[in-house]
């Protein structure tokens, strides 16, 4: 089995470098790396994590890693030419609605890392499409499989103009095998958060009065129009939820009087 995905590998890595080009020639606009330098403090396999915001993150992204990677992609309708490539580069597929699923994708990663070869994968589970969000909650999976091979994760930043696609390059992370997940995953989304606002800090600036107020749904409908396969939808619905720690969701119970009435509102249990 070993032997197998070895060679498997292999093949990979030879066929990485015509599909990288293939990608080059699609693209419309110029690519601009920022910190290119903490892509190289990463010499063993990593996991690299992105923001996501349209179809084009996954060959830019692909193309700033530049080294072979296998893609963590959930499973959706592609155009054919899209699956093709994904599948001769190396693909592992998930059903973000399926907890086997997400298993089943977590242990061939760990395989994968193991075999001193590197993942690429978006924690946010989808487009963020949110006006207001720099990022949406990020999938707790990354802090598992990082804590199980000791691999470094390293962020990476996307933000789109009309002629330019800036990619910034944090430095890679190391999450302890004794960390606390929670404090993990929400250091890693505020490291991402506050890159990507470094990246709205050095473009040009907006004043609100010079923004339409359907600047964002034009945006939208752009980047659905160049994917039409995309399902919007379900995409929507894959948004990883965000919940509030115990002492904040019962905090409302100070301002209730108790009373036979409302005695049961007391009992954490029905939660």
């Amino acid at each position: 089995m070993h032997n197998n995905l070895n060679a498997s590998i292999r093949l990979r890595k030879f066929l990485h470098k015509p599909l990288l080009s293939m990608m080059k020639s699609t693209r419309n606009f110029d690519l601009k790396l920022l910190d290119e330098e903490n892509l190289k403090k990463s010499i063993d396999s990593a996991i690299y994590v992105v923001n996501h915001t349209n179809s084009h993150d996954i060959p830019v992204a692909s193309e700033v890693i530049a080294k072979h990677h296998y893609v963590l992609l959930g499973k959706q309708p592609l155009k054919s030419i899209d699956r093709i490539a994904f599948c001769l580069n190396g693909v592992i597929w998930v059903d973000r609605k399926s907890k086997a699923s997400k298993a089943e994708a977590k242990r061939i990663m760990v395989e994968h890392l193991k075999h001193r070869t590197n993942v690429l994968m978006f924690p946010e589970g989808t487009w963020n499409r949110s006006p207001n969000k720099i990022m949406q909650p990020l999938y707790w999976g990354v802090i598992d499989i990082a804590k199980e091979c000791n691999a470094p994760v390293v962020p990476i930043i996307l933000e789109y103009t009309k002629e330019i696609c800036y990619a910034k390059i944090g430095l890679p992370i190391y999450i302890e095998s004794s960390s606390d997940k929670k404090q993990a995953i929400d250091y890693l989304q505020n490291t991402m958060a506050a890159m990507r606002y470094e990246l709205w800090e050095m473009l040009p600036r907006l004043h609100r009065k010079e923004i339409e107020t359907d600047y964002f749904d034009k945006i939208l409908q752009h980047d659905v129009e160049e994917y039409p396969k995309l399902n919007l939808e379900y995409e929507t619905s894959v948004v990883r939820k965000e919940y509030e720690e115990s002492k904040n969701t019962f905090a409302h119970l100070g301002n209730i009087k108790p009373s036979l009435q409302s005695a049961f509102l007391f009992n954490k249990r029905l939660i």
